[in-house]
């Protein structure tokens, strides 16, 4: 097979080292192919080798890719006018992603020692034998000693917690399943094509309804912040999950699923709370009114307002706020606000703390005696880069910098909330996950498979105004979305959990909580985009690419 060898060799690394898969029956049959023998004189010999060679060299690249976990092909093609969009520089950053500098250099030492090798044995003698015996060896041995871990948020109870509100990074357990808890048996295609169609019939069925009669007094605000790229994953890797904002929270999802590895979904998800999970293609067709969050809190006499710190223009975002979202009103000016971050694009992105101040302010000057306002930040988003330094200056590198400046942010902004002297209700929420760590199936930072790393992310409730807290926050930790981010939001209305504040006797003792979560029902972890589905399965995660049957998700 000549140089093919070492085409094999690298590719038999990159499989045991678990940085892709490997099809076995097509690989044996492309290095058939390269073994066929070719008769005929020495001059057609040499023709026929070369045409071989000329159709191997396309067939091998695209078998190379369909044995990595990346996306199928047609994705890349399908988003070719968002990828036309980013700069050059974010290109560059990009491509060097692919290659990781450590892997390139063993596959090079590996193919030299390969090329020594070759002078005293048959590299093709051993790519065949490989190929014949090794790695179907290797597929049967190694669930024995090499369980592929998926991420799983156990329950926790708040009463096994004695913890203090600067600990909450303990309650969040690490996220890997043990291998004695891996179903032995594979579900068929048609289980969990019954069990999607199931979820998608439940989903279905529910609707949050808010009674506007017992909303009039309501004395609070209704602030959403919607958070891009930050998972618990990425608070982990990142070294974030002991930052005092998640401590401070009165609820604290653990267990949320953002539905959605993009912006445009999730933003849509979350405006449509008010209604059951639904498809993703479900997001682009008419929907119910009542669906609609933000519609429902106008109805109770809410002002509905709008903030952004970067213009919203690309992916078509405001549309889908508009449209889509049911968010009618027209997004505030924020361009006055300092600009942090230059984006993919090179459109700027104003610092969040500067965007959100800003807005406290003239909150202060207003009549409204209520607002709802959604806040969208895109100061995580990969590809942003600061003023100062060239796009490709490894941007996923200042994550976690700018992930630290973020959450100084939030916390200074409700900070100036507690001292305002108004109530407010504040939802601190992420789109989607960032992918810091990166999996076997996507490198760092790419988005395209919504997994649970992606997709599982942290959602915290404040109740500003309060007269005492708990001492820690309550954890909600049975598999939740928007629905019951929606539910608590209506128990939060229902009762008022600011009545009383003034009485002297109240304000000795906080509230009890426990009484807004316990009507709250449950999501099953079903998260998609356009052409792909992850769904957990008892305690495992499968993926579904369009047209195609179910796998494993290889974490």
């Amino acid at each position: 097979m000549g140089l093919w060898n070492y085409y094999f060799i690298a590719k038999f690394y990159l499989y045991f080292a678990h940085y892709m898969g490997f099809h076995l029956g097509m690989n044996l049959v492309f290095a058939l192919f390269l073994l066929l023998p070719l008769h005929g004189t020495s001059l057609k010999t040499i023709r026929l080798e070369t045409i071989r060679n000329i159709l191997a060299l396309p067939a091998g690249f695209c078998l190379f890719y369909y044995d990595t976990w990346f996306p199928p092909f047609y994705r890349i093609l399908e988003q070719r006018r968002a990828i036309e969009d980013f700069s050059g520089g974010y290109l560059l950053e990009l491509a060097g992603r692919f290659l990781h500098p450590l892997v390139v250099l063993t596959v090079l030492g590996l193919l030299t020692v390969s090329a020594v090798a070759a002078h005293k044995f048959r590299l093709s003698t051993f790519v065949v034998l490989t190929l014949l015996a090794g790695i179907p060896l290797y597929a049967w041995w190694s669930p024995f000693f090499d369980a592929k871990p998926a991420i799983y948020q156990a329950p926790v109870s708040v009463a096994d917690n004695v913890q203090t509100r600067a600990s909450v990074a303990t309650w969040i357990d690490n996220g890997v399943v043990p291998a004695a808890m891996q179903p032995l048996a594979h579900p068929q295609d048609q289980d969990l094509d019954a069990a999607l169609q199931g979820f998608y019939q439940e989903q279905a069925a529910r609707v949050v309804r808010f009674q506007p009669g017992k909303a009039q007094d309501v004395p609070f605000d209704l602030i959403v912040l919607q958070v891009c790229s930050l998972s618990w994953d990425d608070l982990r890797f990142s070294g974030e999950d002991h930052h005092p904002l998640y401590s401070r929270f009165d609820f604290l999802f653990t267990r949320f699923n953002s539905a959605a590895s993009y912006s445009g979904p999730a933003a849509i998800r979350l405006l449509r709370g008010s209604c059951g999970q639904t498809s993703h293609a479900q997001l682009y067709v008419q929907d119910r009114p009542v669906c609609h969050e933000f519609s429902q809190w106008a109805a109770m006499g809410f002002t509905p307002q709008w903030l952004m710190n970067h213009d919203g223009r690309y992916g078509g975002f405001l549309n889908d706020i508009q449209q889509r979202g049911g968010v009618t009103v027209a997004p505030e000016d924020s361009s006055q606000a300092a600009v942090a971050l230059k984006a993919f694009d090179g459109t700027p992105i104003r610092r969040d703390y500067a965007v959100l101040s800003a807005w406290a302010a003239r909150r202060q000057q207003q009549s409204p005696l209520k607002v709802a306002l959604y806040y969208n930040t895109i100061s995580l988003h990969d590809g942003n880069h600061y003023p100062n330094e060239p796009a490709y200056a490894g941007t996923g590198k200042t994550y976690p910098q700018r992930l630290h400046v973020l959450l100084e942010d939030v916390n200074h902004f409700l900070d100036d909330l507690e001292h305002s002297g108004r109530k407010a209700v504040v939802v601190v929420v992420s789109e989607h996950g960032a992918n810091a760590r990166g999996d076997r199936m996507q490198i760092p930072f790419m988005r395209e498979i919504p997994g649970p790393s992606i997709s599982l992310v942290p959602l915290g409730i404040s109740l500003i105004g309060l007269p005492s807290h708990p001492p820690h926050p309550l954890l909600i930790t049975r598999p939740s979305s928007y629905t019951e981010l929606s539910q608590l939001l209506a128990e939060l209305v229902h009762k008022d959990p600011f009545n009383g504040a003034q009485n002297e006797i109240s304000a000795r003792s906080a509230p009890d909580l426990q009484q807004y979560i316990e009507p709250l029902g449950s999501t099953p972890f079903v998260t998609e985009n356009e052409d792909i589905i992850v769904m957990r399965y008892g305690n495992r995660y499968f993926i579904r690419y369009k047209n195609s049957g179910w796998t494993d998700y290889q974490m």
